[in-house]
């Protein structure tokens, strides 16, 4: 016997809290009959159950909360091995992190509104796998394929403009990083895969035309989103603003040319942010999802015998038995009461 969600158990102490409360309720009903006439006169006005402790009462009510508890950790016993298939589809996204994602010109600057846009996506990425390529001189995959969204989340977390110290935009290198990610991590023949780069469009003749070619031969689809707005100067790390050789601030601009040029040569769509909304998740469902193919994959995977169904099941119907003898108390105390105002004995059979 084992559990799936073994940190829930600890809820069973609340048993102990419920039980004090069940006998305080007991208790000022007791002293609300005392105020209403002395002890020895209750057996006059109300029936034997009546002034009889509820015990039965509180042993259903803690024992369903208890299988409630226990069905909410999962236990389970013994496991069979399955093949299991699983269907989907494969997305890498490519992200610029070069020092011009800093700007501010989109709230609160182009590279943190990527960020929370790569976070929307991701709710609603479902049965798909996601993989992350950072660049900014140089390239690297930061998160290959992965299904586990917890864990995708926690590698764009630590994303930011240090990630990479060789300054610059290489974004060929970037795109064929890209397909590396999908041709290691998806099955051979697989046409579940796409792309989507994010940057605000510089290169430094990386070849991302040519890239971007090979890639749709491999049927690869890159969609590309413009990041930025009307321009905004380059803070730097030290504070301040980057400025060029003669003093003069450097204002970045979105170059979209390229970005335009490599959703082409690969059969993607072209995304501009000017106001900071990059519509991720509409992308996903509306123009990449679709298209895939999904990929089978199987795969051997341990699956247990659940015990928590049978669990479930029995607190329900041990809360129905105590609502269900609560009312069968209360109809039997009717005719009862209705014998001792009419004095008439056949009202009690």
């Amino acid at each position: 016997m084992s559990f799936a969600r073994p940190e829930l158990l600890w809820l069973l102490l609340l048993l102990i809290p419920l039980s004090f409360a069940l006998v305080f309720i007991q208790k000022r009903y007791e002293r609300r009959l005392q105020l209403l006439t002395r002890r020895e006169f209750q057996p006059l006005l109300l029936p034997a159950w009546a002034l009889r402790k509820p015990w039965f009462s509180w042993v259903l009510i803690l024992t369903a909360v208890a299988a409630l508890i226990l069905a909410l950790a999962r236990p389970r016993y013994g496991f069979e091995w399955k093949d299991v298939k699983k269907h989907g589809a494969d997305v890498v996204i490519v992200l610029d992190v070069s020092r011009s994602m800093n700007a501010a010109d989109i709230d609160p600057s182009r590279l943190v509104r990527a960020k929370r846009e790569i976070m929307d996506l991701m709710k609603v990425v479902h049965g798909d796998r996601l993989g992350l390529v950072l660049f900014a001189g140089v390239g690297f995959i930061q998160c290959p394929l992965t299904q586990d969204m917890n864990a995708f989340s926690l590698f764009l977390e630590q994303v930011d403009s240090d990630s990479i110290p060789v300054q610059g935009t290489s974004m060929g290198q970037a795109i064929r990083l890209g397909m590396q990610a999908l041709q290691d991590g998806t099955e051979a023949g697989s046409v579940g895969k796409a792309m989507i780069l994010i940057s605000d469009g510089e290169d430094q003749d990386t070849d991302p035309l040519v890239a971007a070619k090979a890639a749709a031969g491999q049927g690869i689809a890159i969609h590309t989103i413009s990041v930025g707005g009307q321009g905004a100067p380059i803070p730097l790390p030290d504070g301040g603003f980057l400025k060029d050789e003669s003093g003069s601030l450097v204002v970045s601009h979105p170059d979209e040319t390229i970005l335009r040029q490599i959703a082409e040569a690969s059969g993607g769509h072209f995304l501009r942010s000017e106001t900071g909304e990059f519509g991720l998740d509409r992308l996903y469902r509306e123009s990449i999802r679709p298209p895939l193919k999904e990929t089978e994959q199987s795969q051997r995977e341990r699956v247990w015998n659940e015990v928590h169904p049978w669990l479930t099941g029995l607190a329900i119907f041990l809360f129905l038995s105590e609502v269900l003898q609560r009312q069968w108390r209360s109809r039997k105390r009717r005719p009862e009461a209705a014998r001792k105002e009419t004095g008439d004995p056949a009202l009690s059979s």
